[in-house]
């Protein structure tokens, strides 16, 4: 005679939640799968977009003049940047896009946003020399730009200040400054004496390692600068000044950078 198999409600229940279980297990797997192929895709064309864009700015770099410095800081180097692209280490989609799109951006709006003239003066000492106080601006479109450095960080600090505002204090004095003109010929000595560069005359008399930094630009972005004999003209201006006030120039060179 045959048993008959007897399976009771509760069996059923557990065998449903089982399979129910694994059936969402399962499904959970491919909306994982799903999202991940999604991003990779994401991060493909984010990645195709940052490498055209990217190759873009590299062209539009390669449009900007010739960097001219004159200093006494013999080891430094310029070179041009886009003015809104900032440092992005991170891995993340996010991290990613924000670099491409700000990349792209650059390349749209690249008139209105323009680029930064870094020096590299070493010792993760980089600076923006192109912007500060521009002095007769408007006087023409061209400019020379103008930096002083305490690169030893020597200079006498009031210790009462120091201890009131130990952040303001804590890094070593920069100056950056320009002037506008419109031809080489309309600046002298006398219009390049301003107050940053007397103060930068003084410092370099009285202070150990104090550092003069003066660029000038064949172009940027498009808009003409001055040329290598113009530039040497304004040397021959700032060395008239800084022999007035008894400045040691023995040190000072030109040096020319491209990009």
């Amino acid at each position: 005679m045959n048993k008959k198999t007897v399976i009771s409600g509760t069996s059923i229940l557990l065998i449903v939640l089982a399979l129910g279980r694994i059936f969402i297990s399962s499904e959970k797997d491919k909306i994982k799968e799903e999202d991940k192929k999604l991003f990779d895709g994401i991060r493909t064309r984010i990645k195709e977009s940052k490498v055209k864009s990217t190759a873009s700015i590299d062209s539009l770099l390669k449009l900007q003049g010739r960097i001219f410095i004159y200093s006494n800081d013999r080891s430094v180097q310029a070179g041009w940047v886009p003015n809104n692209l900032g440092s992005y280490s991170g891995g993340s989609v996010r991290n990613v896009m924000t670099d491409a799109l700000d990349a792209e951006k650059f390349v749209k709006k690249k008139d209105s946003l323009g680029f930064l003239l870094l020096l590299n003066c070493g010792e993760k000492n980089v600076f923006i020399i192109n912007e500060g106080i521009l002095f007769d601006k408007e006087k023409g479109s061209k400019a020379l730009w103008f930096m002083g450095f305490d690169k030893e960080n020597r200079l006498p600090k009031d210790s009462a200040k120091v201890k009131s505002n130990p952040e303001l204090y804590k890094d070593a004095f920069v100056s950056t400054w320009g002037i506008g003109f419109h031809q080489i010929k309309d600046l002298s000595p006398a219009k390049l004496s301003n107050l940053p560069m007397v103060v930068s005359s003084t410092y370099l008399k009285e202070v150990k390692g104090y550092k003069f930094y003066m660029a000038g630009y064949e172009k940027d972005n498009n808009k003409p600068g001055i040329d290598s004999l113009a530039f040497v003209k304004s040397v021959d201006m700032v060395n008239t000044l800084f022999k007035k006030e008894g400045v040691d120039i023995k040190q000072f060179k030109i040096s020319s950078f491209k990009r």
